[in-house]
């Protein structure tokens, strides 16, 4: 087998990464064997351009560029990594870049600028969580301040400085600069979180006052407690002064003997309607504590507490602060702190009003306040209002049912006596002049003959206006004639 050289090219081509046979028996008995690629006619020069490999000039600056000299840190990896994300988030902000062409500043300065003069647009909620988080240890910002000492010769020895080391040696510089944002941080959100509070308060507080002042409630439980008594008279649940008020709920599970009369509470709303009518009004005076059954006493206690605790440390770290002359606004954070203890005052007397008329609340219900939530108490009784409203609108509907049903059987009565009273004009040849008279027994048998005549001319009947099919009114009009003609013999004999 031939040797396959080929021609050599004149560039250096791509390589073609195939799979090469070496030369064995194997391929002796293949079909390679008996080719013959050298003489295979190739236009070399198309080739060539096609797939020969473009050489990359290289550039002589690029050779000639100094290698960028790596920033001086002090900062541990994980902080350094941290605080360098906070930064470029907060610098590649629209609205930052914006502040930075216009104020002609960089980032490091717009920040401790909008610090000290508690520049919101710049400042945001999210913002200043981000700063203080950005913390690093003393010793770390001690050993910039050393390096900066060190070098404070070169003038341009803060551009060898790492941008993270530099947030650090810059707020290092503005006295209590973390306690400040924790401060500004309270105050900002305050507002938010006192007025949560006191909104939960004032829905359970107005929640308290419906259940006390309701004028008709309380005729409610003693209509409840004397039918209680009575069908429970002679065992242990009988005789007794007053229930559980969630009791009334059970209400509804006790049902009639007939499905139609339907439950105890359906008997109670009758009661009501009947015989004290103005009762029924007690759903009216109890509709918004829908409202109050949804605050939460648990999530009361928790937020004044997490308040309290939040506006205690604001307050301590405000005082330690030092104000520093002209920009420094923060004065203005102590005032708001001022102001939020006097208000925050106001929700603590508040939820300790509130705690005492519910305590008062549930010992008139029988009813332990402290092991008891108010939102639990009103849901029970919330839950029994928009039973008995629901089975209000059940008794309408079965009333319109029964209606209907009575007008149905009134509407079949008077079309039977129509029947009739069509069969004995008939009898007495269809005269209207005739004067009304009772009809002998005799007379009655032939009204009713005709009355059958009528229906089976008319291809009706009973059954047949009852649905019958086809072929089952035919077999009752069949039977009726059947009937009719044996009437007719007997009468004959």
């Amino acid at each position: 087998m031939a040797e396959n050289v080929g021609q050599k090219p004149t560039k250096k081509m791509k390589p073609f990464h195939w799979s090469k046979l070496r030369s064995t028996p194997a391929i002796e008995a293949s079909v390679f064997k008996n080719l013959h690629p050298n003489n295979v006619k190739i236009d070399i020069k198309e080739l060539e351009e096609l797939f020969s490999q473009v050489e990359v000039q290289k550039k002589e600056a690029a050779e000639s560029k100094p290698k960028k000299q790596e920033a001086v840190t002090f900062i541990n990896g994980k902080t350094l990594q941290a605080v360098g994300i906070y930064l470029k988030q907060i610098g590649n902000s629209k609205d930052v870049k914006s502040m930075m062409r216009k104020n002609n500043v960089d980032l490091l300065n717009l920040l401790v600028d909008s610090v000290l003069g508690l520049n919101t647009k710049c400042m945001t909620p999210d913002r200043i969580q981000m700063l203080i988080n950005a913390q690093t240890e003393s010793s770390e910002i001690q050993e910039i301040e050393n390096w900066v000492k060190a070098n404070s010769d070169d003038p341009n020895y803060m551009d060898k400085l790492n941008p993270v080391d530099q947030y650090f040696l810059k707020t290092n510089r503005v006295p209590q600069f973390t306690q400040r944002l924790k401060c500004w941080q309270f105050t900002l959100g305050f507002e938010e979180s006192n007025t949560a509070n006191l909104t939960e308060l004032l829905l359970i507080k107005k929640g308290i006052a419906l259940v006390r002042e309701s004028k008709h409630f309380k005729k409610i439980l003693e209509i409840v407690l004397a039918i209680g008594n009575f069908m429970n008279f002679g065992t242990r649940g009988g005789q007794t002064v007053g229930f559980d008020i969630s009791s009334l709920s059970k209400l509804v599970e006790t049902r009639a003997n007939s499905r139609a009369d339907g439950t105890l509470l359906h008997f109670v709303i009758q009661t009501i309607r009947t015989k004290y009518p103005e009762t029924m009004e007690f759903t009216q005076e109890l509709a918004d504590l829908k409202y109050a059954k949804n605050a939460s006493w648990d999530k009361i206690d928790t937020g004044i507490r997490e308040l309290k605790a939040h506006l205690t440390l604001a307050r301590n770290g405000a005082n330690n602060v030092t104000i520093l002359d002209g920009r420094d606004k923060f004065q203005e954070i102590k005032n708001t702190i001022a102001k939020a203890d006097e208000e925050f005052k106001d929700t603590q007397a508040i939820h300790e009003q509130v705690e005492v008329e519910w305590m008062e609340l549930a010992k008139m219900y029988a009813k332990d306040g402290k092991t008891m939530k108010p939102e639990e108490f009103f849901v029970m009784i919330s839950t029994f209002v928009e039973q008995f409203e629901s089975a209000i609108l059940d008794m309408e509907r079965r009333k319109k049912e029964q209606e209907a049903e009575e007008e149905e059987m009134r509407k079949q009565k008077q079309e039977e006596e129509e029947r009739k009273n069509q069969a004995a004009k008939l009898l007495s040849g269809g005269s209207s002049q005739n004067t009304p008279r009772t009809m002998s027994k005799e007379e009655q048998d032939a009204a009713a003959k005709a009355e059958d005549l009528l229906a089976v001319a008319a291809g009706s009947g009973a059954k047949s206006s009852q649905g019958l099919g086809d072929r089952e009114a035919r077999q009752a009009r069949a039977n009726r004639l059947a009937a009719l003609r044996a009437r007719e013999k007997k009468d004959n004999k």
